[in-house]
């Protein structure tokens, strides 16, 4: 019965670490933070969204957030791709959610706050190299 009670605890463990999705992607040629937020940038047509932030911010984003990107290679922004409507980014006090209205080109992009009640966020579309410089109260 120990044996059985193991595996089952090291199941839900293995299940558990499987289930967050907030990857930051390889660079190769063709895909990188500049291919997607740079003016000229290869990728300015995919479905995006670019973001500028201090170092310390990506400390900060928790491991239930569910998203794909790449960093700027000083750590000093990066690139959000559009997957699905559940594209999100989460810190402990705040989430970025990532849409693609129908018949859109453009993301939009919603910045709110999720440990208190400080109204319903600001809400942006972002095009090509467009990018949302992040507040400062997020660091």
């Amino acid at each position: 019965m120990k044996i059985q009670s193991t595996l089952v605890i090291v199941a839900v463990a293995l299940f558990a670490s499987g289930t967050v999705s907030g990857e930051w992607l390889k660079v190769s040629p063709g895909n990188s933070f500049h291919d997607y937020c740079a003016d000229g940038g290869s990728k300015l047509d995919v479905p995006h969204a670019c973001f500028a932030c201090r170092p310390s911010f990506l400390k900060k984003i928790t491991p239930d957030s569910k998203f794909r990107g790449y960093l700027r290679p000083d750590n000093g922004g990066f690139a959000l791709l559009y997957d699905s409507d559940g594209t999100q980014l989460k810190t402990a006090t705040h989430e970025i959610d990532v849409s693609l209205p129908a018949g859109a080109k453009c993301p939009s992009v919603l910045l709110h706050n999720i440990a208190g009640n400080s109204g319903s966020g600001e809400l942006r579309d972002l095009c090509g190299a467009d990018y949302w410089d992040l507040p400062f109260y997020m660091y």
